[in-house]
């Protein structure tokens, strides 16, 4: 078992939610650990940032994993930026308000107002996902997709010219 304060999958650089929430390891004393039976391994840091904030505030570095999360941009092609038609944006992410997944339906409508040679793919998992399917078919140029395997990411990444991230942080 592993134990993870990490907002999800995304790749930080500031260390934000685990210097916000880390408070609940130290006050609980242990709480989350022994709730688990004494069986968790550690702390999954996703960025450096995180790693650093987690041994500043006193997790124990032989208990500390970095196993950075993001994607290699050094594997995919280069953009040609809208060039092709209609324009793709793409949404990757946790489908959940905390990551703004609810407001796709929205923006999908008002950026077609505009154009209506814009689509939007939407790639991810969570609680939402049955909701923007079903918002999906009442909404012309939102589609929705499940997640992908780490190794589909150069080639999902390679279909959209631009991305939209409305996460609503604090």
């Amino acid at each position: 078992i592993v134990l993870s304060l990490s907002p999800g999958p995304a790749p930080t650089e500031h260390a934000f939610h685990l210097k916000t929430h880390a408070n609940m390891w130290r006050m609980s004393g242990g709480f989350w650990e022994r709730g688990a039976g004494g069986k968790t391994s550690g702390l999954v840091a996703v960025s450096a940032a995180d790693r650093d904030a987690a041994l500043e505030l006193g997790f124990p570095p032989e208990r500390v994993r970095l196993i950075p999360n993001g994607v290699r941009t050094d594997s995919l092609p280069p953009l040609a930026l809208c060039d092709r038609r209609p324009i793709r944006v793409g949404f990757f992410g946790r489908l959940c308000e905390q990551k703004g997944a609810d407001l796709l339906p929205d923006i999908v409508r008002l950026v077609r107002e505009k154009n209506t040679e814009v689509s939007f793919d939407v790639y991810g998992d969570g609680p939402l996902r049955e909701w923007l399917q079903l918002q999906s078919a009442g909404t012309p140029g939102l589609n929705v997709y499940g997640g992908y395997a780490p190794g589909q990411a150069a080639r999902v990444l390679s279909t959209v010219q631009m991305a939209v991230m409305p996460s609503r942080w604090g």
